[in-house]
Formats: C-alpha cells, sequence, structure tokens
C-alpha cells in the first residue's frame, strides 16, 4: 500500500514540476539553477517560521501546564523537535548556499551597473 501512495505522490509532484522545467528550458541550466534555489529559499524560510512557531508551542503547553505532568512532558517534547527542526532548517539553508556559491548563481540584491 506505501509503494502505490508513493507513486502516486511521484506522479503528482512531476506533473506539478513539468511546467517549471518547461519554462526554464529555454534559459539554460544557470537559469534552471536560480529558479530551484529561490524556491529552496523560499521553502526553507516558511518551513523555519513553521518550526519556530512549533516551539513556541510547545514554551507555551510547558509555561500552561500547572503542574501536569504528562502536559509538562508533551510541552518539552514539542520544544526538543522544535530545536531539532531549527536545526535541520539552519543545515538546509547552509546546503543551499552552498549550491548557490558553487555554481556562482548568486544573484546581488543591488544593481551594480547603475550609472554606467
Amino acid at each position: 500500500m506505501q509503494t502505490k501512495t508513493l507513486k502516486i505522490w511521484s506522479i503528482r509532484l512531476s506533473l506539478l514540476m513539468l511546467p517549471f522545467l518547461v519554462g526554464a528550458a529555454g534559459g539554460g541550466l544557470e537559469n534552471t539553477l536560480t529558479k530551484v534555489t529561490d524556491l529552496l529559499k523560499v521553502a526553507i524560510q516558511i518551513c523555519f517560521v513553521l518550526v519556530t512557531l512549533y516551539f513556541f508551542f510547545g514554551v507555551m503547553q510547558y509555561i500552561l501546564a500547572s503542574g501536569d505532568e504528562t502536559k509538562v512532558a508533551q510541552g518539552r517534547m514539542h520544544m526538543m523537535w522544535g530545536i531539532v527542526g531549527m536545526a535541520v532548517m539552519l543545515a538546509a539553508w547552509g546546503l543551499v548556499n552552498m549550491v548557490i556559491s558553487y555554481f556562482g548563481i548568486e544573484k546581488s540584491p543591488i544593481p551594480t551597473n547603475v550609472g554606467q
């Protein structure tokens, strides 16, 4: 049953990526890599925000537990997994930046040819 679900999701993901790849085909490899890294940056930022909210949910659960040991343990667990998630997102951010610097596809946010 899991294999069938994995195949279905693979097909769905492939179909979602098809217009993206076809649109980038005319711009070459650098254009494709730029689009992929931009997409990854946005996804990592969104995930980092979600993980931070999850961490603060654990903090609130821990604070509002008022001595209930099960709620205290759940709050600790949420905080711990929130920190683990933050570490994973930080590592993913670092990997994306390494790929950007390796392929030299960094886009400067400040125009360098102004006034020339």
